[in-house]
């Protein structure tokens, strides 16, 4: 029962008793409302409403009291009126306490109190009732009139509180008026709530101004009063939030008036037909069997399904309807706006809750350190709430996540080391039971009360406080508020949880990178040249000269032969060992960005110019700068870089001053530049400003007698940078890698011995372990013995391919002339090597065929490879083991393969096709299939000198990005 309604209904009732009526009923016609409410039972054959006939009219007796005027009119000696009137008018008077001007508001025009008896009424009502003339009241009749003045005095009060109270731009009531009318009449079977909110408020709002925003509330709420009963009740919760509440009634008929207010309000144009409005409605029913025993008003619970309501229409892009159901809204979310379950009839307790979750707020947004934060809280709590313990706790006892508090008759907090409250036992069955079932739960033990609280965030933990019943008193508003303050915590408690699994991830990262520096620092030795060679003696001792000077030097050399290792080396070695070492890649920058990379530019040179860069060569001054594959570089860059090379002077892209650097030149490149000037794709003048001192990094095959000696340097290397034993190769294992080619130079056998150190289960390495095979004595060999020129290989007859050209022989590639078998089983670098040759015939005719435009070769490739493929294999899921993908990218390219056309093909593409077929059978095991087979076709194209990097990338069937990705990998 709500308070305020209670008192008023305990004077009527007190009215009833004194005049020992079965029945007592007030009602009102005041100016601002007409209010009604009533105690006791009437008799069945009495109705209230009944009209009497005059024959049934007894008395009607006037009396004065206290400036009041009653009349008593009396029906059948069994139904009393009691009409009182009071014509006193609002004065202005002055508060001498508060030195303030209060308004004494007039009196209710007319009250009437209706009294029904089953049998007959006192002796003493009798002759009230009866007579006008009574001289003096007996103490009985005088405490009945003092009873009725109590009671309209009342009911003046909350009228009056209703009026000052109402909405001053709407007129409208306010949130606490509806709380009353909804609690207030008891007789009423079941209460419903009709939430609206305009959608579109805020947009007026900064479109037309506040002033504009206040009228359009008001013709809103001129809307909502004309189409509600004069038994409603319409209110403004704020802002453009509104409210209409009414008795009776099924949810027909609740959704019905929603539908027509919200027709209403759409179709009425708003501010002089300048905008029209959409608004959501929110729709809740409750009926008074609903109104649990745990101190749950019927307003709270019925705003609360109201807000939720809403909240799910405003969820929808359109204006929407939602009315609550049970079966729709799980039982926990009446707590999901927690701050819709503070707000009581009382304006004092609703400041009260408002001002502490604006403390708590304040507290748990500047504290970050989790146990301070719940001390924070907790005292904060403890100064409002009478509680003596507190805490998290979890289902599982010892938990790290534990914490527990104990407070002080000062709101003191102390945190504790362990549990100290005595029903700690009770308290792990609450939170086992609140977990379970994801909501709060209250128990009293012995002369405690305790609250357990889930705190959310996907944590099995509560927040439980304790205390005494005689002083920690629980109501709705105040379990509402500790729910919303436990759910903060939670998130919280969740931030803390992730800032510390943050901070451990941060310290095992760091400790990995410390170790893996130091295994860095000790296992390699970054610049150091490793070698026992009389050609490496020689490029050691230039490089030491080399390095002392600012002379330009130019260093060249097969790819992965260490030219890289040489820059380092004339790095440290030269004065200028401590200023920085600037490494520009000429290959991997595109042609339209290389002169703003070199020489830099000023803001606004050129479009997305939107600051200065400084480029490559500015920030070298003082050091070293590489220019790594140069021959690589557009010959449009390449004057100005002569000019750069000459002068050691340059001007940025867009500015007007030339400035002068101090570096020293490193060119470096894996072609021939003499065959590039031929060629016409490398500036004579440039190349002889580069290649003032020359260091060639020779080829692995070149410097054999290093073999042995790399072989333990690398080993020694994997073993500390792995942590494993160190690996040894077999004497019969490096004599057959002297017989090795080595066409990856120093980085293949690097990676072979990785791969080795890896995978070998025991201490000795051999051969097989290296996964390379011997396939011919290279022609370099120190006994200069000739090639076998009678080899032959198994992939086809002359009838299958008559103009077929492979295998590679001694001195260079020889053709297989047509009739001859292949008879002799192919390794990987054997196969390669007759793929080059045959594609060395493809890329030629292509370049001399203008009719055949531009060919992505690599995409006929990889299309007829997987074409093969599906005629021998069933599944993606084999083709995808063959060729090394997986099964997603095999069968998107096998789609792609099947709707694969080869219009006209050059003469040489059958010899390509019949090599393709022996890795789709299966005769010819790759590493990486596709990546090898487009490697291969990469350096058959770089190999042709007046092939540019555009029509590169079109016959490899890439972007040039792509390809210039793949050119590093050679």
């Amino acid at each position: 029962m709500n308070p305020t309604y209670s008192a008023r209904q305990h004077l009527l009732n007190a009215i009833r008793l004194i005049s020992a009526s079965d029945y007592a009923k007030f009602s009102d016609s005041g100016p601002h409302s007409k209010a009604a409410f009533h105690v006791g039972n009437a008799p069945k054959d009495i109705q209230e409403e009944v009209t009497f006939k005059e024959a049934d009219f007894v008395a009607e007796i006037h009396h004065s009291f206290a400036d009041y005027q009653f009349s008593f009119t009396v029906h059948n000696a069994r139904y009393l009126i009691v009409q009182v009137n009071q014509s006193a008018h609002g004065e202005l008077v002055q508060n001498e306490q508060r030195r303030t001007n209060v308004v004494q508001m007039s009196s209710l025009e007319s009250a009437e109190i209706i009294l029904i008896c089953e049998d007959a009424f006192p002796l003493w009502l009798q002759v009230l009732s009866q007579t006008s003339e009574l001289e003096v009241l007996c103490p009985i009749q005088r405490h009945f009139f003092h009873q009725c003045v109590a009671l309209i005095a009342s009911h003046k009060i909350f009228e009056q509180f209703d009026v000052l109270t109402e909405d001053s731009l709407t007129k409208l009531k306010s949130r606490t008026a509806l709380q009353r009318f909804i609690d207030g009449d008891h007789e009423l079977t079941s209460k419903h709530l009709c939430m609206i909110h305009c959608r579109d408020f805020q947009t007026v709002n900064r479109k037309f101004g506040q002033a504009k925003g206040d009228r359009v509330l008001t013709e809103i709420a001129d809307i909502l009063t004309r189409h509600t009963r004069e038994d409603d009740l319409a209110c403004r919760f704020g802002g453009a939030l509104f409210g209409i509440a009414f008795s009776n009634g099924d949810e027909s008929d609740v959704h019905a008036l929603a539908k027509k207010l919200q027709n209403e309000l759409h179709a009425r144009p708003y501010l002089g037909n300048s905008t029209r409005l959409t608004f959501n409605v929110g729709v809740a029913s409750i009926a008074e069997a609903e109104v649990t025993v745990d101190n749950t008003s019927a307003s709270a619970l019925l705003i609360q399904r109201a807000e939720l309501a809403l909240k799910a229409a405003q969820s929808s892009d359109k204006p929407s309807i939602v009315s609550w159901q049970a079966d729709k809204f799980a039982q926990d979310e009446q707590e999901f706006n927690y701050l819709g379950g503070i707000f009581t009839p009382d304006n004092i307790t609703n400041y009260r809750n408002m001002l502490l979750l604006w403390d708590i707020t304040s507290i748990i947004a500047d504290e970050y350190a989790f146990e301070r934060l719940l001390a924070q809280v907790t005292e904060r709590l403890a100064c409002t709430f009478e509680f003596s313990h507190a805490g998290i706790i979890t289902n599982a006892p010892n938990s790290v996540i534990e914490q527990n508090i104990a407070i002080s008759e000062m709101a003191e907090v102390e945190m504790l080391p362990s549990a100290s409250f005595d029903h700690q036992d009770a308290l792990y069955e609450m939170a086992n039971s609140a977990l379970s079932l994801k909501e709060h739960v209250e128990h009293e033990y012995d002369e405690y009360r305790c609250l357990v609280i889930p705190v959310g965030s996907d944590l099995n933990a509560c927040f439980y406080f304790a205390g005494l019943q005689t002083s920690f008193q629980l109501t709705h508003d105040s379990t509402m508020l500790f729910a919303g303050f436990a759910r903060q915590m939670g998130k919280a408690l969740k931030r803390s949880q992730l800032e510390d699994e943050l901070n451990r991830q941060l310290e095992q990262q760091n400790a990995q990178l410390e170790a893996e520096l130091k295994t860095l620092k000790t296992g390699l030795q970054s610049s150091a040249l490793v070698y026992r060679s009389e050609i490496m003696q020689k490029v050691a001792h230039q490089t030491q000269r080399a390095a002392q000077t600012d002379t330009t030097v130019l260093i060249t050399g097969e790819s992965g032969t260490g030219k890289e290792k040489l820059i380092h080396a004339v790095h440290a070695l030269s004065p200028r060992s401590k200023a920085p070492l600037v490494i520009v890649d000429c290959g991997s920058i595109p042609e339209s960005l290389i002169e703003s990379e070199l020489f830099g530019h000023v803001k606004g040179a050129f479009t997305g110019a939107q600051s200065q860069s400084i480029g490559k060569i500015s920030a070298a001054d003082g050091g070293v700068l590489v220019l790594d594959e140069i021959g690589e570089l557009p010959l449009s860059m390449q004057p100005k870089l002569l000019r750069f090379v000459q002068e050691k002077s340059y001007t940025p892209i867009g500015g007007t001053k030339s400035l002068s650097v101090d570096v020293k030149i490193v060119a470096v490149t894996n072609r021939d530049l003499n065959q590039e000037v031929r060629l016409g794709k490398f500036r004579q003048d440039l190349f002889y400003r580069l290649n003032v001192l020359h260091l060639h990094s020779p080829a692995l095959r070149k410097r054999l007698d290093d073999l042995e000696l790399l072989c333990i340097h690398f080993l020694s290397k994997f073993a500390s940078q792995f942590e494993m034993p160190r690996k040894h190769l077999t004497a019969d294992t490096l004599a057959r890698m002297r017989q090795y080619s080595w066409p990856g130079n120093v980085r293949e056998l690097e990676n072979k011995l990785m791969q080795a150190s890896l995978l070998c289960q025991g201490d000795l390495i051999e051969y097989d372990d290296l996964n390379l095979e011997v396939t011919h004595k290279t022609h370099l060999d120190t006994h200069n013995e000739k090639a076998d020129n009678n080899v032959v290989y198994p992939f086809a007859t002359k009838a299958e391919s008559p103009d077929m050209a492979t295998a590679t022989q001694g001195n260079g590639a020889a053709q297989t002339r047509p009739g001859e078998t292949y008879s002799k089983p192919l390794d990987e670098n054997t196969w390669l090597t007759a793929l080059t040759s045959s594609l060395e015939n493809v890329i030629d005719e292509l370049s001399n065929t203008p009719q055949h435009g531009d060919p992505e070769v690599g995409v006929w490739m990889e299309n007829c490879l997987f074409q093969h493929a599906c005629r021998r294999l069933n599944t993606n899921k084999e083709i995808a083991l063959l060729f090394q993908l997986p099964i997603s990218t095999a069968r998107r390219k096998v789609h792609k393969a099947q709707t694969f056309q080869q219009d006209r093909v050059p003469s040489a593409w059958p010899n390509v096709i019949e090599l393709l077929q022996q890795v789709a059978d299966g005769k010819v095991a790759l590493h990486q299939p596709l990546q090898s087979i487009k490697m291969a076709l990469l350096r058959v194209i770089l190999a042709k000198q007046t092939i540019n990097m555009t029509q590169a990338a079109q016959f490899v069937g890439v972007s040039e990005p792509t390809l210039y990705k793949l050119k590093r990998q050679l």
